[in-house]
Formats: C-alpha cells, sequence, structure tokens
C-alpha cells in the first residue's frame, strides 16, 4: 500500500498544479452586496489550501508571505502555514524555525497570534517525535529551546519570558523526546530560581514550570519519565511556596503530581502534600488560594493511582467537609474525575449533609447547596439511591431538606441567600425531588406542605417559592394505590388551595407554575371524583370574566386559560368521568376562541386549546375526542371569518375577519397533535374545509391584514402565523404513509409557502419554517406531485436576491439545489 503511495505521489504534477493556483495566493475576493451564492473569502481560501497542500512549492511562498506581512495579514499567513504542516514537514528547517521565531518576537503581546502560532509548533513537535526526524529535532526544537532559553532565564516574570515558556511547553506537548529536550535545557535553572530570595521571580519559575509539566502530560515514548530526574527538587520547591500560600506553588504541584506514565512522586510524598492542602484550607484566609487547594486535593483524590491515599484521607474530610466548603468542593471534584471515587465520597457526603441537615448542624444547608450544585449527576443520583434504602435505616429525608430551607431568616440581609436557593438550587434539587417516594414519606411532605399554605403571610410566601417546586417534583410519579386511603384524601384537599395559589397574581410565575403542575399531578395520580374536579373547573371558568387590576387583565385571563387547560387536560387523559370534565374544558375554550370579545381573548383562547392537546398520558383517542367537540366550530368560524374578509365603506376594514385568528391558532395546535389522517380529511358537516385548507387559509388572510396596516396586539400576529407554519412542518416531516392526505393541497401549500418564505415584512423564523417545509416536501413527498409545482419552486426562490437577511437568502439557494437535484434524478 505504502509503495502504491509513494507511486502515486512521485507521478503528481505538483509544479503544474501549483502554477495553476498559486497566482491566487493570498485570496483578495470580497464577495459583492446581495451576493446570492454565498461565497466567502474564507471559503475560497480554505478550498485554495487544500489544493495546495499537495504541492511542495506551497511551503515556501506561504513562509515569505509571512515574513513580509504585517497585522492581520501575518496572522492569516501562520493559519495557512499550520494547515500544510499538517501534510508532512517541507523546506529548510533553519528558514522555518526563523520564520516562527520571528512571530514569536511579534506576536508575544498578541493573544489571537500567539495561540495560532503555539498549535502550529505542537503540530511540528509531534510530527518529529513521530518521525523521529534528526535534521528538523536538532534544527528545530534543541535551537528553538536554545533561542529561548535565555529570554526565558534572564526575567522569568516579563511578559516576553511568559509567552516564551508557554512555547517552551508547546514543544513540550510533542512526545517524550521533545520533552526531554525541553528539561534538559531550562529545568534545573527555573527549579533553581523557585527556592531564592526573589519571591515574584519564583512564583513566575514555579508558573512556568507548572506549564511546562503540563505540556508533557501526553502520551510519553521513552522511559525513564523525562521529568523523573528533576521531580525530587521540583517538590520541593513547590511545597515551600504552597506552604507561604502562593497559588503558583499549588498549581505547579498539581502538574508535577499528575506527569505520566507513572508518578514521579512517592506515596508518602503525596500524602505530606494532601495534608499540607488541607491545613492550609482550614486556616488559610485567602479564598483564591484556597480555591487552588481544593482544585489540587480533588484532582489528586480522583486519579486511581492515588487510590491508597483517597482511601486514608476519606474519613477526616468527610467529616471537615460540612465545615470546609473548599472541602466538601474538592470531594465533589473528586467524585466526578473518578467513578470509583464516587461510590465511596459521594454516599458518605450525602450521608454526612443529611445527619447535619436532620441535627440542624452550622453550615448544612450551605453544605447541601453546594452539592447539587456542584456534585453532578453522580452525586444527584446517589441522593436518590439513598432515598430507596431502608426506611428506619435512611439517611435521606427530602422532608428535612425542605424543612431545613425553609428556616432560612426572612430578614431583608437574607435576601440574597433566599433569592440564590430559588433562582440557582432549586432546579438541582428538583432533580433529587423526581424519585419514586414511599407513601409514608410522601405524607408527611404533604402535611408539612398544607401547613405551610393554611397561613397567608409573608414568611410563608416566601417559603413558598421553596417548598413548592419541590414539592411538585416529588409527585413526578404520583401514583395513589387503594391501599393509601389518607395520602389520596390529603392529596385532594390540596386541590383548592393549589388552585387559588395559581389563579393569584400576586405569587411570582414560578409559583403559579408550580401550583398548576401540581394540580396536574394530582388529577392523573388519585381517584379524585368528577363531581368534585367539575366544582373546581366551574369555580375557574367563573373567574374567566374577571377584570384584574388596572391593565393586566390579559395576563390574569391568560394565567386562568392555562390552568383550566391543564386541569382539563389531565382529566382527559385519565378518561372515564375524567374525559367528561374534559369535554367541558374544551367547550369553554372553543367558546373562547370564536367568541372571545376582542382578539387578544381569541387568542389566549386558541393558546389554551393548545396547552390542553399538550397533556401527556392517556390512550391514543382522548386527543380525537377533543377534536371532535371544537374543531367543527373551529373549520367554521374560520370559514365565516374568510367569508368576512373585505373593506367597508370608506375603504375601512371590516373585523369580521378578526374572529378567526383565534382559531387559526387552536386549528394549527390540533394539526400538531392529531394524526396526519385525521387532519387531512374534513372535520365538520357545515364547511367544506379542513385544518390544512383552513390553515393556508389563514395564513393568507393574516398577510393580508398585516399589510393593510392593523395594529395586532402584544405579537398576536406572529402566534398565528408561528403557529400555523410549525404545524406545516410536521405535516411535511411525519406524513409517514399519509402521505398523500398532505400531496393532495400540493397547489395551494406550494405558493403559500414560497410566499411566506420571501416575503421580507416577514420574521426570519417564519420565512425559515416556510423554507423547511418545503426542504420536508422534497424529502418526503412523491415526485410526481411536485413536478407540478417545480417550475413555481424555482421561479420564486430565484428572487432570493432581494431578500435583505443573509440566512434566508442561503437558506432559499439551499432549497433551491435540494429541488434542482430532485428534478435531475427523475
Amino acid at each position: 500500500m505504502e509503495s502504491n503511495l509513494k507511486k502515486v505521489t512521485s507521478n503528481y504534477p505538483s509544479s503544474i498544479v501549483f502554477d495553476c493556483v498559486g497566482v491566487y495566493y493570498p485570496v483578495t475576493f470580497e464577495p459583492p452586496p446581495g451576493d446570492v451564492i454565498g461565497v466567502t473569502n474564507v471559503q475560497l481560501r480554505s478550498e485554495l489550501m487544500n489544493v495546495m497542500k499537495g504541492c511542495d512549492e506551497s511551503w515556501g511562498v506561504v513562509v515569505e508571505r509571512i515574513e513580509e506581512g504585517e497585522g492581520e495579514e501575518k496572522v492569516k499567513g501562520v493559519e495557512d502555514l499550520r494547515g500544510l504542516v499538517g501534510e508532512g514537514l517541507r523546506g529548510e528547517v533553519e528558514e522555518f524555525r526563523e520564520c516562527v521565531l520571528n512571530c514569536y518576537d511579534v506576536f508575544f503581546r498578541e493573544t489571537e497570534g500567539l495561540e495560532i502560532l503555539e498549535d502550529l509548533i505542537v503540530t511540528v513537535a509531534k510530527i518529529i517525535e513521530r518521525t523521529d526526524d534528526r535534521k528538523w529535532r536538532i534544527g528545530f526544537i534543541e535551537q528553538t529551546v536554545k533561542y529561548l532559553k535565555g529570554t526565558v532565564l534572564e526575567n522569568p516574570e516579563s511578559l516576553n519570558a511568559r509567552s516564551g515558556i508557554r512555547l517552551l511547553a508547546c514543544l513540550a506537548r510533542g512526545g517524550g523526546t521533545c520533552l526531554s529536550i525541553v528539561m534538559d535545557g531550562v529545568a534545573s535553572e527555573l527549579i533553581e530560581m523557585c527556592g531564592g530570595e526573589d519571591v515574584k521571580r519564583g512564583k513566575a519559575c514555579a508558573g512556568g514550570l507548572g506549564l511546562i509539566f503540563e505540556g508533557g502530560k501526553g502520551e510519553l515514548i521513552i522511559s525513564p519519565n523525562p521529568v523523573a530526574p528533576y521531580a525530587e527538587s521540583a517538590y520541593t520547591a513547590f511545597l515551600n511556596l504552597t506552604t507561604d500560600s502562593h497559588v503558583e506553588g499549588v498549581i505547579s504541584m498539581l502538574s508535577l503530581l499528575c506527569s505520566p506514565p507513572e508518578s514521579v512522586i512517592s506515596l508518602p510524598q503525596v500524602l505530606e502534600y494532601t495534608n499540607v492542602l488541607i491545613s492550609m484550607m482550614e486556616e488559610d484566609e485567602g479564598d483564591d488560594f484556597k480555591r487552588a487547594c481544593g482544585f489540587c486535593l480533588g484532582s489528586v483524590l480522583g486519579l486511581k493511582m492515588y487510590s491508597s491515599i483517597t482511601s486514608e484521607l476519606l474519613p477526616s474530610l468527610i467529616v471537615k467537609s460540612l465545615t470546609s466548603t473548599y472541602i466538601l468542593k474538592a470531594l465533589c471534584k473528586a467524585s466526578k474525575e473518578s467513578r470509583a471515587v464516587t461510590g465511596v465520597v459521594g454516599v458518605e457526603v450525602v450521608k454526612r449533609v443529611c445527619e447535619g441537615l436532620r441535627e440542624g448542624k452550622e453550615g448544612g444547608v450551605d453544605a447541601l447547596l453546594f452539592l447539587v450544585e456542584e456534585g453532578g449527576d453522580n452525586v444527584i443520583n446517589l441522593f436518590n439511591e439513598t432515598n430507596e434504602e431502608n426506611e428506619e435505616n435512611s439517611h435521606l429525608n427530602l422532608l428535612e431538606i425542605v424543612k431545613s430551607l425553609c428556616k432560612i431568616n426572612p430578614s431583608p440581609e437574607k435576601e440574597t441567600l433566599r433569592n440564590q436557593i430559588c433562582l440557582s438550587s432549586i432546579p438541582n434539587l428538583i432533580k433529587v425531588f423526581k424519585t419514586v417516594m414511599k407513601p409514608s414519606k410522601l405524607l408527611d411532605e404533604v402535611e408539612y406542605f398544607e401547613s405551610v399554605i393554611k397561613e397567608d403571610d409573608p414568611l410563608n410566601r416566601k417559603r413558598l417559592n421553596i417548598a413548592l417546586p419541590l414539592f411538585t417534583a416529588s409527585l413526578n410519579t404520583l401514583e395513589v394505590g387503594e391501599g393509601e386511603p389518607i395520602l389520596n384524601d390529603k392529596l385532594i384537599e390540596l386541590v383548592k388551595p393549589l388552585c387559588k395559589i395559581s389563579r393569584s397574581l400576586s405569587y411570582s410565575l414560578e409559583v403559579r407554575t408550580s401550583a398548576s403542575e401540581g394540580l396536574m399531578r394530582i388529577v392523573k395520580g388519585t381517584s379524585i371524583e368528577a363531581e368534585f374536579l367539575k366544582e373546581v373547573v366551574v369555580e375557574v371558568v367563573l373567574g374567566l370574566g374577571e377584570k384584574g387590576r388596572g391593565g393586566d387583565w390579559v395576563e390574569k385571563l391568560g394565567n386562568d386559560v392555562r390552568l383550566l387547560a391543564r386541569i382539563g387536560g389531565s382529566a382527559a387523559c385519565k378518561g372515564g368521568e375524567g374525559g367528561v370534565v374534559g369535554d367541558e374544558v374544551v367547550k369553554t375554550l372553543t367558546s373562547l376562541t370564536c367568541e372571545g370579545e376582542n382578539l387578544k381573548s381569541r387568542v389566549i383562547g386558541g393558546e389554551g386549546l393548545g396547552e390542553f392537546m399538550r397533556s401527556e398520558g392517556g390512550g391514543p383517542f382522548w386527543r380525537q375526542r377533543a377534536a371532535s367537540i371544537a374543531l367543527p366550530k373551529i373549520l367554521e368560524n374560520i370559514e365565516a371569518g374568510m367569508a368576512g374578509e373585505g373593506g367597508g365603506e370608506g375603504g375601512e376594514v371590516k373585523s369580521d375577519h378578526e374572529k378567526c385568528f383565534g382559531s387559526i391558532i387552536a386549528a394549527g395546535h390540533f394539526a400538531q397533535s392529531l394524526p396526519v389522517k385525521v387532519v387531512s380529511k374534513n372535520n365538520s358537516r357545515s364547511t367544506s374545509l379542513n385544518l390544512i385548507q383552513c390553515l393556508m387559509a389563514g395564513l393568507v388572510l393574516a398577510e393580508k391584514r398585516k399589510g393593510m396596516g392593523e395594529v395586532w396586539e402584544d405579537g398576536a400576529w406572529e402566534v398565528v402565523v408561528n403557529s400555523a407554519m410549525v404545524s406545516f412542518q410536521r405535516l411535511t416531516r411525519e406524513v409517514g404513509e399519509d402521505i398523500e392526505g398532505v400531496e393532495n393541497y400540493y397547489g395551494t401549500l406550494f405558493p403559500t409557502l414560497l410566499h411566506f418564505s420571501l416575503r421580507h415584512s416577514f420574521s426570519t423564523s417564519a420565512n425559515i419554517l416556510a423554507l423547511d417545509c418545503l426542504k420536508n416536501i422534497a424529502e418526503n413527498g412523491t415526485f410526481a406531485k411536485i413536478k407540478k409545482n417545480i417550475i413555481l419552486v424555482f421561479h420564486r426562490l430565484g428572487l432570493v436576491l432581494n431578500h435583505p437577511r443573509r440566512e434566508v437568502r442561503m437558506k432559499a439557494v439551499e432549497i433551491r439545489n435540494i429541488f434542482i437535484l430532485l428534478d435531475r434524478k427523475n
């Protein structure tokens, strides 16, 4: 294979190809304004470099550009050279080294250019290591180290020297040989200066050594470890800096401790250093230093090679974790680094934290919050596993967590901590509570929650911010059996209080949402009687006509409609008598959608029907049952609105058509929830239209009224359009065997989608949704049906040049190309 490759490459006309393409380097092309094809300078440059990689002559041209260029041009040249190097080392090593070092002299103050140069050096070093090219190893690695040594050792704390150390670390990343050359070149002098009287210089040298050790953490291909001869003296220097509370000593020691392929520091030394870290975290007052110590300790504990050290330290660390956030963080980090550590550390820390909560120890709440924030999914899972232990021996009681969190002092100075709990910790704690709870534990939680909501005082309202989301999460898998009548009754008693909370705008949106979600789960998971549920529904329905304070009637109506839809959808999922309750809710929402007193109320009604249809659970037919009630009236309302379209006397716009916009939104939600067969057939004897036709007609009507300058309240127009567009996206994507039901309407669907895809006045999302629908049709439709409209597609998408938004132009060109390929294949 190799001989064949050499034969092929030896016959490759490198010079001829380079003569053809080399004249275009560097690329100076800039696309014209409104470019339809979308070719960019970056694309052309990338394609040109792909060709130039195969030409030996390219190396010298790119190097010349780097030497002559300035600023951004020089940076781009280094980027191009990095691409060429990936194909192998060419050219003269001296010329290349001079080019790199000249760039270093220019870039050492520029972050972007230096990073690109570093990538180039790492790539070259790895190639030299892999190929064992003696000429390049001596000419580039050794000579570069020699050149940088003077700068680095003369003034290690200078910016120039720091940049030089970064380049040495890049060379070290090449492999064992490269690391050995770097260590022999500068390690002894840097270690000696670490222990000198000049603390500033010592810290800079430690940081430099840490970078070099870090660079050598890749796979080493020589033995012994090149770091080993310098490990003992480096350990002593870093230890002294650590005991003097210098962060650089800690970070550099971590790089030393992690040097592969085997530890260069003895286990007794590692134990000595970890004990130093623990004592420093307890005594030192500097947060940055403590943070560095915790990071280092967690990393060391997570290393498999130090498992014996981990087992010795764990008992004392777990005890101290409640009083030291930094030690707790170290344990969390160790759990993330090693699954083996997670099994030991995680369980013990969880138990210790929960015991601290139960005993009311100071810092217990902070430790809990930190644990769920920093521990990750591993620790979250450990909470759930611990919760499944035998109840008598369980170290975790979720109720204890809620009570502890709710004990926070409500004074103003504690407001920040309370906000932190609500905004930051609750989402993580919810993961803990989303587990199967034993009925006895859930009953205790229900009783406590009932005591919180009984008294409507400021303190309990603040407790609700914490307790209600967690209580709702604990109902996630609620399914009360016949053997728990007390729990069943207690949960049902919470229905009306939760309903009151979810309807009151005096509570935050988060609390109202949690209350309504809790209601949904209680309705689904208990044996609640239909008559009682009807009373709740009637109470909410009667409140739909109430006006809110001042101008917040829209918020109140939307809040009540959303609650009503969730209760009704949950009841409908259960079937039986619950289905009757669901039917009444559908009738109420349909009436509001079609007959609301203004546009906004009808839009809210349509969104409410969407919320109803999004309920989860139950069999496959409850949604069709709801559709059989609502769709006839909705379709008739849309047809009536279309018939009422037009202008009145004196050019005034009639308002009859406005009555159908809520129905268009509802139709969109039904189209997203029902099988395609149901969507594509007629659903009402009083109208000849079906859902697909209504949605298309509704889009056209909405666009016309928008164009006539009508003022739509609070983005109602976008709601109408997006609801219909998302429906078409689903209908053209998830058609399966029901494609014929959609294809029958291609004659109207194509012009409608093309119209919406290119209109400048529409939002970008509307344009993109329409284009995605066309893409779905091309991928899923039958070509014989598509062919009738393909000329229209080419013509309309060819007008993309005039669209002001580039992302729409690019998407339209992509869709046009798909249709071109489709046409050619057939």
